[in-house]
């Protein structure tokens, strides 16, 4: 497609290196090298923002900054997909469900979305199935690795010597993790990145060149098959199978992900993923994998959806009726979600001037710690200790 496109991307957040945050990140800069315009909408920003913005790709935590409506929203997630559909009544989108079961990932009927983007089959179920998403709306686009980043390695070893958890959700359990129990008792080290164990990778493709086995779900097991390591599927504290280059296409149209990843994690099951280590095949599969998993193919095709949806508003007839139908049914979903946000936020503010009062660390502590719904931070509050 010729012009200068613009393209809003949504997403809920720009914080760190996790999740749909990449996806956007990465996505941005291939539409930038094409040609397009992005720019890219999220309220809550961090270090992925700063990398945009250094790219000279514009990020917005407002809308209302924008002084020229895009041509088509990319949206990601509930809320500020919806929040650019109101902002801009005369522009289409396209809808991505990244999650079986993510509250935020929920479908979003609106009669402005033209397509809606699933990452593998369950969440093509979940649009269709209890979305009331037709299917001919419906497009399976499977996740894709930068190839040009994760690089393979030329061997691996004949037996496995070093392990990788690459996961944001799993952490650590010390003297109780039956990952670590299966790795000593394999003889094999043991690493663990991700958010929960306060350990993310801006740059993951050199970590993982120094792994054999690496226990992945989602797009980060496809960068972990794209740098040639043996990929165990793990995730939701369950354990699934090694790829190989018998399953893997199959593995691949389930994005690696919930529905392939279904046996309870134990010490047995580890050592029986370690057991299955063949470094010919683990190769073997990176190989098949670059020759159709690169990003750039998927931003073609998705190039492609967004002139369709584009050709396809101008010739349709706006109806605001519907619109409005659609924003209220999502602000009635939205409510009971709204109170118990309140009530989780109230907790974590409590639970900050608890600790940022911590009699045990002063030496003469001056009273109880104050209220969540007080506006003084000093220790006075009108609910006394008894």
């Amino acid at each position: 497609m010729s012009g200068r496109l613009r393209v809003l991307i949504t997403n809920k957040s720009l914080v760190t290196w996790t999740g749909t945050e990449v996806y956007a990140r990465d996505l941005a800069r291939k539409l930038q090298a094409r040609g397009l315009c992005p720019v890219v909408y999220s309220q809550q920003w961090g270090k992925v923002a700063q990398e945009l913005m250094a790219s000279t790709i514009p990020v917005v935590r407002s809308l209302q900054q924008l002084g020229a409506p895009p041509d088509i929203i990319h949206g990601h997630h509930l809320h500020p997909t919806l929040c650019a559909l109101t902002a801009f009544p005369g522009v289409p989108a396209i809808y991505f469900c990244h999650d079986w079961s993510a509250w935020h990932d929920a479908p979003l009927s609106h009669p402005r979305i033209g397509r809606y983007i699933a990452v593998d089959q369950t969440c093509r179920d979940r649009l269709i199935c209890t979305g009331s998403i037709p299917p001919n709306k419906v497009i399976h686009l499977p996740n894709w690795a930068d190839l040009n980043r994760y690089r393979m390695r030329s061997s691996l070893p004949s037996t496995p010597r070093r392990m990788l958890v690459f996961s944001s959700l799993y952490q650590r359990r010390r003297f109780r993790d039956p990952v670590q129990r299966a790795c000593r008792a394999a003889d094999v080290e043991l690493a663990q990145v991700g958010y929960a164990n306060r350990r993310v990778l801006r740059a993951p493709e050199h970590e993982l060149l120094r792994h054999d086995i690496v226990l992945a779900k989602g797009k980060s097991a496809m960068e972990a098959i794209a740098s040639g390591a043996a990929v165990v599927l793990f995730g939701y504290n369950r354990i699934g199978p090694m790829v190989t280059s018998k399953n893997w296409e199959t593995l691949y149209d389930q994005n690696f992900g919930r529905r392939a990843i279904g046996q309870p994690l134990s010490v047995d099951s580890v050592l029986q993923a370690i057991r299955a280590y063949d470094p010919a095949d683990a190769l073997e599969v990176a190989r098949l994998f670059r020759q159709r998993c690169d990003i750039q193919p998927a931003v073609d095709r998705l190039i492609g959806i967004y002139g369709d949806v584009i050709d396809e508003f101008k010739r349709g007839s706006p109806c605001p009726q519907a619109e409005a139908a659609a924003l209220t049914a999502y602000l009635e979903r939205a409510e009971p979600m709204l109170d118990l946000g309140a009530d989780r936020w109230l907790r974590k503010q409590y639970t900050r001037q608890l600790w940022a009062w911590r009699p045990w660390r002063r030496k003469r502590p001056t009273g109880p710690p104050p209220c969540p719904d007080s506006a003084d931070t000093a220790p006075t509050c009108s609910r006394r200790a008894a």
